[in-house]
């Protein structure tokens, strides 16, 4: 792989499909409150977009401007889309403490738990399917979880099952264990390397400066290796993504770097490449004047689709974004919702 490079600003160009997530009104002020959320893209391009809010996961479709309430309890969320009509959700939640995973079918709205995957304070889960395996990662919390500035944290496990079925699983080891707070954990698995990928986020403490980080395996999770920085410490970096374009490992994150100490508040979203040295710099995915936090990047044929939450913590608004022939020479743009 190539060396991390700085990529000129100008390198996006994207049609942009925006809508307002009502249930997003000031955090701070309101009992409606986006969790978390995942971006899946469907056989004909549509966008689908799992959300957790006030705790429950809703599946809304950017392209008909529909709802499907769930009913499942959530407030982390990993998605597969396994076919145009089903997906495949991990869950976890603070009123269920056991990690779920179910199979929702998108046209009869029907939700079917098939496993369960451990118990305790489980978080943010990560599901991907390699050929005829699937692998879940999650995070278990023994002590303080999201532990403040001066205070002790506890201690984070991230954890790897594997299953043939998506109704047995068994235990490939630990990923990671320290005590840190790792979170917003990404799997990624490079057909054109052999190589499974896991991007996370370690901070001391909550919203407070924090690395992002890569580590590697080439057997699905038994040995891991070359765990890299990818973003430094010097501010509050939260993780959305990492794909494969043209040979080559990009990986998307948001950053307070412009505005330390804004967390959320002061977010611009950035992309990077991965290479054999894996240092270098980022560059800004697109020019907004308003606060962006890049919740999920993923990739569909030869667009990128990007889901982000602008001006989080004052008036939130969710949007979808996706860019044909990435990259070239445009820039993303944000275009307002009609």
């Amino acid at each position: 792989m190539q060396t991390i490079k700085h990529m000129p600003r100008t390198i996006l160009m994207a049609l942009a499909i925006a809508f307002f997530l009502s249930a997003c009104s000031k955090p701070e002020q309101s009992s409606s409150h986006l969790g978390d959320a995942k971006l899946m893209v469907n056989s004909e391009g549509h966008e689908l977009l799992a959300l957790t809010s006030d705790g429950k996961l809703l599946l809304k479709s950017a392209f008909q401007s529909t709802t499907i309430y769930t009913g499942i309890s959530a407030n982390w969320v990993s998605t597969v889309l396994e076919t145009d009509s089903s997906v495949i959700v991990a869950a976890a939640s603070f009123d269920d403490h056991r990690m779920r995973i179910y199979r929702v079918n998108t046209l009869t709205h029907e939700s079917k738990l098939l496993s369960v995957v451990g118990e305790g304070q489980l978080i943010d889960p990560a599901l991907v399917k390699v050929k005829d395996k699937w692998l879940l990662a999650l995070t278990r919390i023994v002590g303080k979880a999201n532990a403040g500035k001066g205070e002790d944290p506890g201690e984070y496990s991230i954890l790897l099952f594997q299953s043939e079925d998506l109704l047995h699983w068994k235990s490939t080891g630990t990923i990671l264990q320290r005590q840190k707070n790792l979170e917003d954990g990404r799997l990624f698995y490079s057909e054109n390397l052999a190589r499974l990928f896991f991007f996370f986020e370690e901070e001391e403490y909550d919203k407070g400066p924090s690395s992002l980080k890569l580590i590697e395996t080439s057997d699905l999770g038994l040995h891991w290796e070359n765990e890299t920085v990818l973003v430094s410490d010097g501010a509050d970096n939260e993780p959305a993504g990492i794909t494969e374009i043209n040979d080559k490992l990009y990986f998307f994150y948001s950053s307070d770097k412009e505005h330390l100490g804004k967390s959320y508040g002061g977010a611009k979203a950035y992309f990077g490449i991965v290479n054999d040295s894996l240092s270098g710099q980022s560059s800004v995915l697109f020019e907004q004047p308003s606060p962006i936090l890049l919740i999920d990047v993923v990739r569909y044929g030869e667009k990128i689709y990007a889901a982000a939450i602008k001006d989080y913590s004052t008036d939130p608004s969710l949007y979808v974004m996706f860019g044909s022939g990435w990259p070239n020479q445009s820039k993303m743009q944000m275009l307002p919702q009609n």
